[in-house]
């Protein structure tokens, strides 16, 4: 039975393809660090397009200290006042009259990927930068196989189509590797393997794709994530690619790929 068919016949969701040439912006809400900097680190938490990001830190005496960050993301980027709590102390009664919170500085977080950013900031004084990216704890695994359908596509510069209308994907993933069989309109099957690897909440797929009818073939990487639906498993992707067809070379960012197991 055709994939998509079957899919439907037991009433597994499926939802359509965004392709575009768009930028990273997606969910960044994770445990952020410097794998260099271990004993500080982000929790950056997303509503929206709204961030809320703590970082805990260590102050001019080298003693713990967290300050916050909060701003509306704009083009990847978000930035705002640093500011610094305190409170009543510990073991105490609480009494919210002693909270309070002072500026101490600012920070812009730039989103370079959904899973590299870089920090720059001035606080108490001093300034600098940082990169940071998703802290891995305990990635999580869901093998199986998804289904998808994807609508749209991209021209190279010259105005060759590349990867036109998908009318079924298929993908598989054992836990480390993953295969995608994608159906494009016209009878064409594009083969794309990869090997995936933890990074924070998501899981970062790499690796390589060909075309058995259109002679084009590429690169690919793609931010792997996973929720739950009802009894279904979500597979989410947000791929980017680097596609070589008729002698020029495109690279598309598909945004929103949703497939359901």
């Amino acid at each position: 039975m055709h994939a998509f068919q079957r899919c439907f016949k037991f009433a597994i969701l499926w939802a359509v393809l965004l392709c575009s040439a768009s930028s990273f912006a997606g969910r960044y809400q994770d445990w952020w660090w410097n794998p260099n900097q271990s004993g500080q680190g982000f929790n950056i938490g997303q509503q929206g397009e709204v961030i809320f990001a703590s970082w805990f830190t260590y102050d001019n005496a080298g003693e713990s200290m967290w300050v916050t960050l909060s701003g509306t993301l704009t083009n990847n980027v978000v930035s705002g006042d640093l500011n610094l709590f305190t409170g009543p102390k510990l073991g105490t009664a609480y009494d919210p009259s002693k909270v309070s919170s002072t500026k101490v500085g600012t920070a812009r977080i730039t989103f370079n990927s959904l899973s590299k950013a870089v920090v720059e900031w001035t606080l108490s004084g001093f300034s600098g930068s940082m990169n940071i990216e998703r802290f891995t704890w305990n990635p999580l695994v869901y093998a199986g196989t998804y289904y998808s359908q994807c609508v749209g596509g991209s021209k190279c510069a010259d105005g060759v189509p590349s990867y036109a209308v998908s009318t079924d994907v298929v993908v598989t993933f054992d836990g480390t590797t993953i295969r995608i069989a994608d159906k494009i309109s016209g009878g064409a099957l594009c083969n794309f393997v990869g090997t995936v690897a933890g990074e924070g909440s998501i899981m970062r797929a790499t690796g390589t794709y060909s075309c058995n009818t259109s002679a084009e073939t590429g690169t690919w990487n793609s931010a792997l994530s996973f929720s739950q639906s009802g009894s279904q498993t979500v597979l989410s992707r947000n791929d980017t690619m680097t596609r070589n067809r008729g002698g020029c070379t495109a690279i598309q960012t598909v945004v929103g790929v949703v497939t359901y197991r």
